[in-house]
């Protein structure tokens, strides 16, 4: 059985008096894709921004691999192998797409001038590869600005691939893009768990139950449920969903559990 890679256990986070996140327990296995959904305002970005250290938690752990990280900062989580994209993409929208995937890499933690001086030509490759990989190798010289919003998207995807991350967190991937897009980018979230990193993703029931091995439930900022995708019923997932339904597919014990 795969380790797991991510561990949250009770974990709460509150904003001026309003909880965000109560009492949150949950685990992402290595190698696989895990979905997180549940109404708007409900923690899930809460959730995200707490693994990778944007904000501090109030109570409980994270860790990453074994280690306790819920006191490390976003750059020493970064450097440990887990990034995250944003609902709102950012990219360098006067510069073209080769110079986006580079410049992701020159800006990383832990990078230097001159490691980037010495690796051009090979992180240029690697940039045309990932950008192949995404459908957008045609476009690599074009202005990143002037692509559509869903390729926009897919290029933060391969830039944040460029930095090989062990963990990948994908904030809302599919929101505002094309039938088409959408697609796309699932595709290459599959193989990307496949061939190169965990992937955990805040996404809509649908997009979480067409890509995702495993679905958690938010409700009012707490763990409502987890579901494993093949075995899930849709009708206990809306139940949990609205709020509607006390059922707990499977426990937090038993997340943590593999």
């Amino acid at each position: 059985m795969a380790q797991n890679v991510i561990e949250v256990k009770k974990v709460s986070k509150s904003f001026g008096g309003v909880k965000a996140n109560v009492d949150i327990t949950m685990a992402v296995r290595k190698g696989s894709i895990t979905g997180i959904i549940g109404p708007n305002g409900c923690g899930k970005s809460t959730l995200f921004n707490s693994i990778v250290g944007y904000h501090p938690i109030d109570t409980g752990s994270i860790k990453f691999e074994g280690q306790e990280i819920s006191h490390l900062r976003v750059g020493d989580i970064a450097r440990l192998g887990m990034l995250r994209t944003f609902q709102q993409t950012r990219i360098y929208t006067k510069m073209d797409c080769v110079d986006n995937m580079q410049i992701s890499v020159s800006q990383r933690p832990g990078s230097n001038s001159t490691m980037f001086a010495s690796r051009k030509g090979e992180i240029r490759e690697r940039a045309e590869r990932l950008l192949e990989f995404v459908g957008l190798y045609s476009k690599r010289s074009l202005i990143s600005g002037d692509l559509s919003f869903g390729q926009q998207k897919l290029l933060e995807f391969a830039m944040a691939l460029m930095n090989e991350p062990k963990v990948l967190l994908l904030d809302e991937p599919f929101q505002g893009v094309d039938i088409k897009a959408r697609r796309d980018i699932g595709s290459h979230i599959r193989q990307s768990s496949n061939e190169r990193a965990t992937l955990v993703f805040v996404a809509e029931l649908d997009e979480a139950v067409e890509i995702a091995d495993k679905i958690v439930v938010l409700h009012e900022g707490s763990y409502a449920g987890i579901f494993e995708n093949k075995e899930s019923n849709i009708v206990d997932i809306l139940s949990l969903y609205s709020g509607k339904s006390t059922k707990v597919a499977a426990t937090a014990t038993e997340s943590l559990n593999g």
